[in-house]
């Protein structure tokens, strides 16, 4: 899989025949175009397969505020 990385990109799961095989993180503090980002190798007969992309949220959302304050 090719993609640009830059300063905007993400992370995002790459699914293939209905089961995750990978995570792409496309984030790059410069943006460099046609970045090799995924490779897979999917067995040695030819036959069709179905891939998807799923995004992925870049962090996880933050935990809310304790109710204890220390001393």
């Amino acid at each position: 899989m090719v993609a640009t990385k830059k300063s905007a990109g993400g992370r995002f799961a790459v699914v293939v025949d209905g089961k995750t095989v990978g995570t792409v993180d496309t984030y790059a503090a410069k943006t460099a175009h046609r970045q090799v980002v995924f490779t897979c190798t999917l067995g040695t007969t030819v036959k069709s397969h179905k891939v998807r992309c799923e995004s992925s949220p870049a962090t996880p959302p933050p935990a809310p505020p304790s109710p204890w304050t220390p001393h």
